[in-house]
């Protein structure tokens, strides 16, 4: 099971998105994405904010 989830933008809530070709060079790998719709540059593959939450415990606090 995988750790990151799919998200819809972040702006306008359309699923239809371009991912960038070649930046995943420039961001280890990770894909970043321009929503067709209304142009947001987003990454649509995160972690949720219970995973989040399990990272950022106290000591980062």
């Amino acid at each position: 099971m995988s750790i990151f989830n799919e998200y819809s933008c972040d702006n306008c809530g359309s699923n239809e998105m371009i991912e960038i070709p070649n930046i995943g060079l420039y961001t280890d790998g990770n894909p970043i994405h321009v929503c067709k719709k209304c142009a947001l540059v987003m990454s649509r593959y995160r972690r949720s904010a219970e995973e989040l939450a399990k990272l950022w415990d106290d000591e980062y606090v």
